[in-house]
């Protein structure tokens, strides 16, 4: 049925191909040039918050929910308050229906008796062509530094990632990265014990968020980096080349720092602000590392 199916078409795609033929050619009468197909158009991409509320407790998971007009999660974000806080899952989600993007955070091995609040950002896009999630997952350790790096399948890029802390006891810090410039295709998550270290035994997943590019060029890779010194807190942007719009953000913060934010500047997002915080009071210089995915 496939097969004569394909044959009763062949019609219809000689006439579509005819009229392209003349669009084309008034086009090019009128001086105008063809736009080219995009893989992720401006205007897919929105931005879904969900927030735990400013309440007391060791520990917090907060899900960002997609909308069934743009159903498929790029990537997401996250902002903590409060003082010895520590991000240990930021992780897209596959949904049935509608996808999503889940973070949990809690507290260091420190803690604090006041109440914080976990605000969580879900990049939803209503195209992804190819929509596929690919996790990986680390061997168990108990070094102070494991990493994972999950890759995408040949003809696709990564648009979001994400990754969690398996273990750890609030005392070993996810960090992320992406990994290439034009048309990147990995990403990497790890796990940095704090700087006491941590005496248990750990593993880190990382998830690779993939589309099918119409062209490599339609996903760029951005990063910036502060100094490496002793400042207790540090902010860094990085901001999408022009015409392109945020699909996903992952931030590295070398101990002593912990990563307190990553966040999108709006709703249809053109850059990711990241923020980090030494909470030790202690330690050697460290520096702060933000990537933003950006796509057309």
């Amino acid at each position: 049925m496939r097969e004569a199916s394909r044959y009763t078409r062949r019609p219809f795609i000689a006439a579509a191909a005819a009229l392209a033929m003349v669009a084309a050619a008034i086009v090019q009468t009128i001086g105008v040039t063809p736009a080219a197909a995009a893989t992720i158009p401006v205007g897919s991409v929105q931005v879904v918050t969900a927030t735990s509320g400013l309440t007391p407790g060791s520990s917090k998971t907060i899900t960002a929910v997609c909308t069934s007009a743009r159903p498929f999660v790029l990537g997401g974000g996250f902002t903590t308050t409060g003082t010895h806080i520590v991000v240990s899952e930021l992780q897209p989600i596959d949904g049935a229906s509608v996808d999503s993007y889940r973070v949990t955070a809690g507290f260091d091995e420190v803690g604090t008796s006041g109440s914080w609040n976990l605000l969580v950002y879900a990049y939803c896009s209503s195209t992804a062509p190819g929509w596929q999630l690919v996790p990986v997952t680390s061997t168990t350790t108990s070094n102070s530094f494991n990493q994972v790096i999950a890759t995408c399948p040949s003809g696709k890029a990564v648009v979001g990632t994400g990754g969690r802390i398996n273990g750890g006891a609030g005392q070993v810090e996810l960090v992320t990265q992406g990994i290439g410039s034009v048309g990147p295709n990995r990403m990497s998550a790890g796990g940095l014990e704090d700087i006491t270290g941590f005496s248990g035994s750990w593993s880190v997943t990382g998830y690779a968020v993939c589309v099918t590019y119409t062209s490599s060029l339609d996903i760029r890779l951005v990063s910036n980096q502060t100094a490496s010194d002793n400042t207790i807190t540090k902010n860094v942007t990085a901001t999408c080349p022009s015409g392109m719009r945020l699909t996903g953000s992952a931030i590295w913060a070398s101990v002593p720092g912990n990563a307190i934010n990553l966040r999108p500047n709006n709703s249809s997002p053109t850059n990711v602000a990241a923020t980090a915080r030494n909470d030790s009071g202690s330690g050697s210089g460290w520096d702060l590392i933000t990537y933003a995915l950006c796509a057309v």
